[in-house]
C-alpha cells in the first residue's frame, strides 16, 4: 500500500518543529524555528492566523481538550496560552530557567504541564498560569511529557535515556523505565492508559506497560533517532517520524512494522494522527508544513 502525502502547508519562514490537529480535526497548528505558531484549515491548508509573541523558537505546541485555546512552549523559557478563535495572547507562564520542550493540557483542560531543558517538570493552573507544582528528579534535560488519560499520572523523557511516570497529585515518582540506549525524544500514553511509547535517539521505539514500567517491544527499523511518536485514536498502530527523513506505522499489538512513508530531504521532528485516525500529519526541519 502506497501512502501520499495529501496536502502540503507552507508559510513558516523556518524548519516546523510540533504539530497538531485540533480536537475536531478540523484545524492544524503549527510551531516553528521562526518563533511563531500558526493555525490552518486542514480541509485546505488555508492559513487562518499566526501567533507572534515568543522571543525564542517554539519547541512544543498543542490544542485544549475543548479547542478554544492554544498552548505553547517556547526557547525563551516561557509557555503562551492563547485564543484558538483569533490567536489573541492570553497569559504568558514564565517560571523555568531555560528552554521549555514540551507542554500539554490535562485531560479536563484545567491544568497545564511542561517540561524543560532545567531538568524539572511543572504544572500550572491554565485560567491564569499560576504555578501549581514544581519538581526535578531525572539527570538531564526532560525533553517530552504528557498526562495520563485520566490525568492521574505525568509521564516524561529525558536526555538521561529514562522515563518516569509520577503522580499528578504531588508530583512522586512512581516508576522509571530504563532500556533506551540514548536520548529519549518523545514519550505518551496509549489511550487506554494501559501501556507508554518512547522514541529515542538509539533509533528504536520501545511500548512498556504502563503499571508497572516492563518493557513489552522494542520497535527497530529506523536508520537514525526517533524524534516523535503517537500512539492513533484506537490504540491499534503507532507512528513515528524520524531523521532520516522517515515516518513508519507500526502495529501496537506486537510492534510488527506495517508502512514506511519516504519523501521527506530532510529529518521529521513531529507527528500525530488526526482524531479519526484517517489522517497524519507531520514537520520536517528546514520545511515548513
Amino acid at each position: 500500500m502506497v501512502l501520499c502525502a495529501e496536502r502540503t502547508l507552507s508559510g513558516h519562514d523556518s524548519g516546523v518543529r510540533s504539530c497538531c490537529f485540533s480536537p475536531d480535526g478540523k484545524k492544524v497548528l503549527s510551531a516553528s524555528y521562526d518563533s511563531t505558531l500558526k493555525i490552518w484549515l486542514a480541509s485546505d491548508g488555508a492559513l487562518l492566523h499566526t501567533l507572534s509573541g515568543h522571543d525564542c523558537y517554539v519547541n512544543s505546541c498543542c490544542f485544549s481538550p475543548d479547542g478554544k485555546k492554544v498552548l505553547s512552549a517556547s526557547g525563551d523559557s516561557t509557555l503562551k496560552i492563547w485564543l484558538a478563535s483569533d490567536g489573541a495572547l492570553l497569559h504568558t507562564l514564565s517560571g523555568h530557567d531555560l528552554a521549555v520542550n514540551s507542554c500539554c493540557f490535562s485531560p479536563d483542560g484545567k491544568k497545564v504541564l511542561s517540561a524543560s531543558y532545567d531538568s524539572t517538570l511543572k504544572i500550572w493552573l491554565a485560567s491564569d498560569g499560576a504555578l501549581l507544582r514544581n519538581w526535578g528528579g531525572h539527570d538531564c534535560y526532560v525533553n517530552s511529557c504528557c498526562f495520563s488519560p485520566d490525568g492521574k499520572k505525568v509521564l516524561s523523557a529525558s536526555n538521561d535515556s529514562t522515563l518516569k511516570t509520577w503522580l499528578a497529585s504531588d508530583g512522586a515518582l512512581l516508576h522509571t523505565l530504563s532500556g533506551h540506549d540514548n536520548e529519549v525524544y518523545s514519550c505518551c500514553f496509549s489511550p487506554d492508559g494501559k501501556k507508554v511509547l518512547s522514541a529515542s535517539g538509539d533509533s528504536t521505539l520501545k511500548i512498556w506497560l504502563a503499571s508497572d514500567g516492563a518493557l513489552l517491544h522494542t520497535l527497530s527499523g529506523h536508520d537514525n533517532e526517533v524524534n516523535s511518536c503517537c500512539f492513533s485514536p484506537d490504540g491499534k498502530k503507532v507512528l513515528s517520524a524520524s531523521s532520516d527523513s522517515t515516518l513508519k506505522i507500526w502495529l501496537a499489538s506486537d510492534g510488527a512494522l506495517l508502512h514506511t512513508l519516504s519523501g521527506h530531504d530532510n529529518e521529521v521532528n513531529s507527528c500525530c494522527f488526526s482524531p479519526d485516525g484517517k489522517k497524519r500529519i507531520w514537520t520536517e526541519n528546514g520545511w515548513a508544513p
